[in-house]
């Protein structure tokens, strides 16, 4: 049986809050045009919000929590993986460093989607 991780509590919540304030958005809309363009608001505020503390990988079906809150690679295709991937690959050795000292190349480190091949062998004859 699969455990749900702290992102994935989190994207839940998001996804209960998401429908919360959908619901009472068609339920306040009908009322008044004004509280139809606060609660408008207030959601995609609530849903731009949420989107801040994760890395969302489109292709992968994947949640993982960022390092930082930032609007920077949230939504992640494995083009983008392959683009990191091939700098990485064609960096001098001081820009691989640097590289692999960025928050979003050790949160994919981490989550075994992007790995050193030789690390891997290594790893794989000691066993």
């Amino acid at each position: 049986m699969a455990t749900l991780g702290f992102s994935d509590i989190l994207l839940l919540i998001a996804i209960i809050v998401g429908i919360y304030f959908f619901i009472r958005l068609v339920r306040y809309s009908i009322k008044t045009k004004k509280r139809f363009i606060i609660f408008l608001f207030s959601f995609l505020t609530t849903i731009l919000l949420l989107s801040l503390p994760f890395h969302y990988l489109v292709d992968r079906n994947k949640v993982l929590l960022k390092a930082n809150f930032t609007f920077s690679n949230t939504f992640v295709t494995d083009a983008d993986i392959d683009k990191l991937t091939e700098n990485y690959n064609n960096a001098s050795v001081t820009e691989k460093f640097a590289i692999m000292n960025e928050p979003f190349f050790r949160t994919l480190s981490d989550a075994g989607i992007i790995f050193d091949t030789k690390k891997r062998v290594q790893n794989e004859n000691k066993e």
